[in-house]
């Protein structure tokens, strides 16, 4: 029996803890053409007579604990697949919102005195531009405060504080480990058993 290739159908969602966690019941439930339970991790393996069978990683012949590594492995390619995407979404919608908000024009700022200074606020964002120990440019303290009120709306419209260089540098990083993931599993099918 040879080994085709495994491929988890579960779909995964974000646990609180930030792990990813396959949602029971969610794949795609296919009866094992040998032991008739139903699985949603199928490996699909030829037979010596040439046939292709689908059964669940547990019924490839090569022993429960390989079969529980090849699902281990199916499953690790399913959940980074779905963080990949998750990410890539976020991604996208902070992008779009930078874009909306970047031809917004933000609100005149507002001279205001706090016990530690004077400053501006612009749309309730508070900058300072005359402290006790030093003095800066009012001109200063309105980009920041201006910068501060559009970094807020676009946190609040795209849904999340994250900044877009920390959601890329997930992405690269979730991308890595995806195509080790990916070879891993190549390389255990190629061989037929997990060494």
């Amino acid at each position: 029996m040879k080994i085709l290739r495994i491929v988890d159908t579960r779909e995964y969602e974000e646990a609180p803890s930030g792990k990813w966690v396959p949602i029971p019941g969610s794949g795609n439930q296919r009866e094992c053409d040998r032991c008739g339970r139903l699985h949603e991790v199928h490996a699909y393996v030829e037979t010596d007579d040439g046939r292709t069978m689908i059964v669940g990683t547990g019924c490839m012949g090569l022993g429960p604990e390989a079969g529980r590594k090849f699902a281990s492995k199916a499953a690790t390619v399913a959940r980074l697949t779905t963080e990949r995407e998750h990410i890539m979404s976020l991604i996208g919608a902070r992008e779009a919102a930078e874009r909306e908000v970047a031809m917004l024009t933000p609100p005149e700022p507002v001279d205001v005195s706090k016990p530690y200074g004077l400053g501006v606020e612009v749309g309730g964002f508070f900058a300072g531009y005359q402290w006790r120990t030093h003095a800066r440019p009012r001109a200063e303290a309105v980009v920041d405060a201006e910068r501060h009120w559009q970094e807020a709306i676009v946190d609040e419209m795209a849904g999340s504080r994250t900044p877009i260089y920390r959601l890329k540098d997930s992405l690269s990083y979730v991308e890595k480990r995806l195509q080790t993931a990916e070879k891993a599993i190549e390389e255990a099918v190629a061989v037929g058993e997990i060494g």
